[in-house]
């Protein structure tokens, strides 16, 4: 068989692209018959809903047998799938097979390769998706695949699905023994024999009839091309201990040279999520001349980090990415642990960004109003528990909110055109008391604020020393009414939070 080939699947059929064979790793599929090792004595089940029925758990099936052969087509050739889910893994195997087992079943082989720990899935909080990894897919002391064989395109086939599950399973067993070897002949007992359980045990059959059965259909039963899975010449006879022993051989049609590379693995990509804001971070990237952060932990980085900006303004996402500029320039290399970094940015941008609205719409003081009080922890906690709301609703809110802080929580900083009046009262000295008092009155009518006030009349009274004391009123008259306006002084009851005021305040037709 070719290294290629179309088949009916809709890979094939829709898509128009070749299957290729699968590399299968020779410690994995020794894992994987591993499920039966407990077959004849332990019936234990396991089910993947609460009141689904319970399915064996040391039992091999022809589902078993496709996640077997989809999950080292679509892993990487280091046994990882990273940001995938398992629907995407079963849609993958539905287009690979040209009769795939269904959802149900997928899902239930799926959770027996977790129970066997065949199959190991770490979730990542971020995007939501899974990092899968095939435990014993490598090699221990190389990290390589190590000792592995070819599964030609044929084990796709409609044709090699609808064999009996033991001739499937007398498939595998024969593929891996054979390798790339035409020449070999392999040789297995019926019976156990000290090395293995021999084929009665690998296969759950007890006489002889029914391996010479099995045999037949894979002498004669076209798969592909019109040809059978083991050479014809395959054939039961006595071994050396008078009993039987099946000689035996893989079709030469379907023993395929290796190649090196990784065209044999189909590795699904992660799904691209939120075009626009991954186009405009890359595009940032490159201008500000770290586009090599694209390829950061293997095109990782760059996933997570669109998950973590998607619902950010394009200003918010310029300061994220210049704070990394900034460390790789001082660093000259990414932060190890990159992701805590962006959300450390994010938290303190976000911070930022909440506190400024607090702060124009005037509750800035109330988070705080306690001489006593913690800023960095009372801003924490406000931004923490204002972050739920987005930032329209959360201005809305705080402009709902300053009146009732004003008139319930608050007192007045200057109570009296008093308040205004210097204690060494030169401004009445220079001025006469009558229009001193007159430009205090002016000045608490229109609740200007104290400090400015003060900072008007100083230069007041450099005026004075070159200027008639009517024209100097009258310019302190004009000044007042562009002074802003006094901030009242928070008057709070002992355990007051603005952000519980706030949040009362919220309804979702807000």
């Amino acid at each position: 068989m070719k290294q290629l080939a179309f088949l009916n699947n809709p890979k094939g059929r829709v898509h128009l692209q070749p299957t290729h064979p699968v590399a299968v790793s020779y410690r994995f599929f020794h894992a994987f018959k591993r499920i039966e090792e407990q077959y004849e004595y332990n019936r234990d089940q396991f089910q993947i809903r609460r009141d689904g029925r319970g399915r064996l758990l040391h039992h091999i099936t022809k589902s078993d047998i496709q996640l077997f052969i989809t999950v080292q087509t679509v892993f990487n050739t280091k046994g990882k799938l990273d940001f995938c889910n398992r629907n995407r893994i079963y849609q993958k195997q539905a287009e690979l097979f040209e009769e795939p087992v269904t959802n149900d079943q997928f899902y239930v082989s799926f959770q027996k390769f977790v129970e066997h720990g065949l199959l190991q899935l770490v979730k990542d909080e971020i995007t939501g998706t899974y990092h899968y990894t095939l435990n014993e897919y490598l090699q221990d002391d190389t990290e390589t695949i190590g000792y592995y064989f070819l599964l030609p395109p044929a084990v796709f086939t409609q044709a090699f699905y609808k064999l009996p599950l033991a001739a499937q399973k007398w498939y595998l067993e024969g593929a891996a023994q054979q390798n790339d070897n035409p020449s070999k002949v392999l040789e297995k007992n019926l019976r156990a024999d000290g090395k293995d359980g021999g084929l009665y045990s690998y296969l759950h059959k007890t006489n002889l009839n029914q391996i010479q059965q099995l045999l037949d259909v894979l002498t004669r039963t076209p798969v592909w091309d019109g040809q059978p899975l083991f050479a014809p010449n395959s054939i039961i006879k006595p071994n050396s201990t008078g009993y039987y022993k099946a000689s035996y051989a893989i079709n030469p049609y379907f023993i395929i040279p290796k190649q090196k590379g990784t065209h044999y693995h189909e590795v699904i990509k992660p799904k691209k999520t939120y075009r626009r804001v991954a186009s405009f971070i890359k595009a940032q990237l490159s201008r500000l001349g770290i586009g090599e952060l694209e390829e950061h932990n293997e095109g990782q980085t760059i996933i997570q980090l669109v998950n973590i900006l998607k619902k950010k303004s394009h200003s918010f996402i310029r300061y994220v990415l210049l704070k990394i500029k900034e460390l790789h320039c001082k660093h000259l290399v990414f932060p190890v642990d990159f992701i805590r970094f962006i959300k450390e940015e994010v938290h303190n941008k976000g911070m930022a960004i909440y506190l400024d609205i607090a702060k124009k719409t005037g509750i800035y003081s109330f988070i705080a109003p306690k001489s006593l009080d913690d800023w960095n922890q009372r801003s924490t906690e406000f931004t923490a528990a204002m972050s739920r709301f987005d930032l329209n609703t959360f201005r809305k809110l705080c402009q709902a909110a300053k009146p009732i802080l004003v008139r319930q929580y608050s007192r007045m900083p200057v109570l009296s055109p008093v308040g205004y009046k210097r204690g060494n009262e030169q401004l009445e000295r220079w001025m006469g008391r009558e229009a001193a008092e007159d430009i205090h009155a002016y000045a608490y009518q229109l609740q200007v604020d104290l400090r400015e006030y003060r900072m008007l009349e100083e230069r007041a009274l450099q005026k004075l020393h070159r200027e008639a004391p009517h024209e100097v009123k009258q310019w302190m008259l004009d000044e007042i009414r562009q002074l802003p306006k006094w901030e009242p002084i928070p008057d709070v009851p002992h355990g007051f939070k603005v952000e519980e005021l706030i949040a009362q305040l919220y309804s979702p037709s807000h």
